[in-house]
């Protein structure tokens, strides 16, 4: 049984129990929750299709396919979420880690391919090198985009998933500059969606953060003294957006299309 303290109850239509056998059971995820093309909600190959997975256990160890005999061809960025899904399972021995990933990382990360493929930016997004999703672990993926921007996606449990600037994480790591630009005023990302928000429903002040979905959280983080070129420098600030998957979509879009004007009016060299 689903617990609702994690909202996974929410999300169960979307994940459904296929088959079983001794050393393999397959679920389902909602077909679609899938970008285009259609054919691969729909075509089956040995009687699978893009939008299963398969738990498998051989030689003592559990392996995660997603696609099952289908993922040669389905190549979608969930195939690369499995290794990391399988270590995380055969660590914790627990199938509840299974669940946690596909309810708070595999279904949040299929809207957002959703709004990068189905046409919503101008570019075309489906051309290879525009945008590159590449999974960290099941609690993070970063997606960079023409090579000039990044964005770091967080899930965090709970329908709750981060925004943050990726140049500012890869800044950090490599005690250098960035090989990414920073996102321009990424703090006030969300300004133009809360005002079209308040005039859309009349309101003079600003809703609580419960009925919005969404808000923009400052932090500081500290920087060690090997990677600070300036010993008295004030610790970097960073900014999150967190948001609901309710909102994904709308948040999503938003930030896409920022980026994209930001590659209109300074587009990378080529």
């Amino acid at each position: 049984k689903q617990s609702s303290r994690d909202g996974t109850n929410e999300q169960k239509a979307k994940v459904t129990f296929k088959s079983i056998s001794p050393k393999k059971f397959t679920l389902t995820l909602d077909p679609s929750l899938f970008a285009p093309p259609p054919q691969a909600q729909t075509e089956r190959l040995n009687g699978a299709t893009a939008a299963d997975i398969d738990i498998l256990w051989r030689k003592g160890q559990f392996f995660v396919q997603f696609g099952g005999a289908y993922h040669l061809q389905a190549g979608s960025t969930n195939q690369a979420f499995a290794p990391f899904i399988a270590d995380e399972l055969n660590r914790s021995q627990s199938l509840g880690i299974l669940l946690r990933a596909l309810f708070h990382s595999v279904l949040p990360l299929l809207i957002v391919e959703r709004v990068i493929v189905d046409g919503i930016l101008d570019f075309p997004a489906i051309i290879p090198g525009t945008f590159v999703i590449v999974p960290r672990s099941i609690y993070s993926v970063r997606i960079i985009v023409m090579a000039r921007y990044g964005i770091e996606l967080g899930f965090m449990g709970r329908d709750i998933v981060t925004f943050e600037d990726a140049s500012q994480f890869l800044l950090a790591s490599l005690q250098a500059h960035s090989p990414l630009s920073p996102i321009a005023n990424f703090d006030k990302l969300t300004t133009p969606l809360l005002r079209n928000y308040k005039a859309k429903l009349g309101l003079d002040q600003d809703p609580p953060i419960s009925q919005l979905g969404w808000v923009t959280h400052s932090y500081n983080t500290p920087v060690s003294r090997h990677q600070r070129v300036d010993q008295n420098a004030a610790p970097a600030k960073r900014h999150a957006i967190v948001c609901v998957h309710s909102r994904l979509h709308l948040l999503s879009s938003q930030i896409f299309r920022y980026i994209q004007q930001l590659l209109i009016f300074d587009p990378p060299l080529k």
